[in-house]
């Protein structure tokens, strides 16, 4: 028993599980010790890339992660940060070309560097060969390379590995680079050949030349890059810096589980920007309920209008009556409620933000409510988990972030945007699947 005890504290020592499908595993192999990002690419998660414009405000890794809302991500590629001993260059701008959702942010066209490859995946999550700088064609007077037309979501750094070979050693500018030569640690993306795995992490105490083999023979590298070193270097596992934080970035690769990204509206089915879908008809199932309920006064899809968008003080009666029917909830009569801008609210729903903030699941800011502000993805999960499992710690980072990972791990939303606008719609879905997972705790 005492030797099975072992086995498991060693095996608890190498790798730290985040999810069905990433996993973090730090050890020592092939004499290198290394930390890395597993993701299974088994159509649960996939890696997309988050990226701060040129001129703007560099942000923090966690930033950049929680932008497209999950909590695994490593830093991205080389810029120029704005730091005195940086004053040679532009601060906060990158050469780098990087695409983000089918977005092209490249001060280069499509132009891929010399020695570089942009790695990359296709809409779907699916990684893509990676394109490199022949063939191009002359267009506009700028070199431009058709493969990155393929690519989705990536980012052009220095090769490693192309094809199962390793190639550092053709670089010959990473190799006159005094910080690249030596033996230091050195951080990377790349997936396998089957298209199944993708590792990112770092590996202790390589050089450039080795980096390749050891990526290779340890992890079965097919397509591999490099990624940003020294003061950049930053990964989050699971919403924890494994290293880090560093300076504030340009970009970063983060893995997203789930496959529905942003609000999408067709005829057959409804795409939240919660991150499910559902048919036409649970839609209205969702919409019936909460005219049950006495949540809205209208009561077909047409009339519900599920793509607008709902105000904070549209969405104290929403929520306040749901916590109330659904979940017995309480008001607190001692809580104070003295809100500066209530009487710019609409007078048939300042009593349903009385009532909403003496239950505990609306707050406000400075003394204001703010009734007019329309409601965010991330306002409206913490509103609703306030309601599903009481006050969660709120750190000062992220008001939200402990809300959204509860929903997500008991099945209420999948991938989301924060900052985004909530719809009617989605927050009918929201308060259908609430009440349905309430019914399975009885």
């Amino acid at each position: 028993m005492k030797k099975i005890f072992l086995i498991l504290s060693i095996l608890m020592m190498f790798i730290w599980f985040t999810s069905a499908t990433t996993s973090y595993i730090t050890k020592t192999q092939n004499n290198h010790a290394y930390k890395v990002i597993k993701v299974t690419l088994d159509g649960k998660s996939k890696i997309v890339v988050s990226v701060v414009d040129n001129g703007m405000p560099a942000q923090s890794l966690q930033t950049l992660m929680q932008n497209v809302g999950w909590s695994s991500a490593i830093n991205g590629g080389f810029f120029c940060p704005d730091e005195p001993a940086y004053s040679w260059c532009v601060g906060n701008t990158t050469d780098n070309l990087r695409i983000a959702n089918g977005l092209l942010y490249s001060k280069r066209g499509k132009d891929v560097a010399d020695f570089d490859s942009v790695f990359g995946f296709d809409s779907q999550g699916i990684p893509m060969p990676m394109a490199q700088k022949e063939p191009r064609t002359r267009v506009d007077g700028m070199w431009q390379n058709t493969a990155v037309d393929a690519i989705f979501n990536g980012m052009m750094m220095p090769t490693i590995v192309k094809s199962g070979v390793n190639v550092t050693s053709l670089n010959t500018g990473m190799l006159a680079d005094p910080k690249q030569s030596k033996a230091a640690q050195k951080s990377f993306i790349c997936s396998t050949q089957d298209k199944s795995i993708v590792y990112m992490g770092v590996v202790e105490n390589i050089t450039f030349t080795g980096f390749g083999d050891y990526l290779i023979t340890t992890f079965k590298c097919y397509n591999a890059i490099q990624l940003d070193n020294g003061g950049s270097r930053a990964m989050i596992s699971s919403g924890k810096y494994i290293l880090g934080p560093g300076r504030n970035i340009m970009d970063a690769f983060v893995v997203v589980e789930g496959t529905n990204v942003g609000a999408i509206v067709s005829t057959g089915s409804t795409t939240t920007n919660v991150g499910f879908t559902l048919s036409n008809d649970e839609l209205q199932k969702a919409i019936t309920r909460m005219y049950n309920a006495g949540l809205t006064k209208y009561d077909t899809k047409q009339t519900f209008l599920p793509n607008n968008t709902m105000t904070r003080e549209e969405a104290s009666k929403f929520f306040g009556v749901f916590a109330k029917n659904e979940f017995q909830k309480i008001e607190n009569t001692d809580t104070p409620c003295n809100f500066t801008d209530l009487l710019s609210a609409d007078p048939t729903l300042s009593g349903n933000i009385q009532t909403a903030c003496k239950l505990g699941i609306f707050k406000g800011a400075d003394g204001k409510f703010m009734p007019k502000n329309t409601l965010t993805n991330a306002e409206a999960i913490t509103v609703l988990m306030r309601v599903v499992v009481g006050s969660l710690p709120e750190p000062s980072w992220s008001f939200s972030f402990n809300y959204i990972m509860k929903a997500q791990e008991i099945g209420l939303i999948g991938t989301i945007t924060p900052e985004a606008n909530i719809t009617r719609g989605a927050a009918a879905i929201l308060l259908y699947k609430a009440a349905i997972y309430r019914e399975t705790l009885e």
